[in-house]
């Protein structure tokens, strides 16, 4: 068991020789998995369970708009940090590193003086580390 700031990743490994077609929980644990923020994946082989730390407020990052903001990111396994003009809320961006969603810990409007979008046109947006533009299934960009 691995608990990395907030993150909480546990193997349940069946004895030797044993496989896990349809697991069974404890009635405790069924009530426990009820949580939003857990996600329970089996394989023949293991069991892992997933906690994502409750985020202040309702929302799983700070701002809760519909539009593009901008975005402040630090992995919680390898401490990588980046920011992105193309973040949204309730969304993340995989880590290039560690390859695990991270959610912003920072969000702000984006600044756009005269009416302009002044971030860098002609870097390229990373869309297959981008969970809106997977979700989506197209450049997140294209969204108004």
């Amino acid at each position: 068991m691995v608990n990395v700031k907030g993150v909480l990743r546990a193997t349940l490994a069946p004895t030797p020789g044993q496989r896990v077609h349809s697991p069974t929980y404890d009635p405790d644990l069924k009530q426990i998995l009820q949580n939003k923020y857990l996600r329970l994946a089996h394989s023949t082989n293991s069991l892992t369970l997933v906690l994502q730390a409750r985020p202040k407020g309702e929302g799983l990052t700070p701002y809760q708009g519909k539009k593009r903001c901008f975005g402040e990111y630090k992995c919680p396994k390898c401490k990588r940090k980046w920011m992105s003009g193309n973040s949204w809320a309730n969304m993340g961006q995989e880590c290039i590193k560690c390859h695990i969603n991270v959610y912003p810990h920072k969000q702000r409007p984006l600044e756009k003086p005269d009416g302009l979008d002044v971030s860098d046109q002609s870097k390229e947006h990373p869309q297959h580390l981008c969970e809106k533009c997977k979700v989506l299934g197209y450049y997140c960009r294209r969204v108004q």
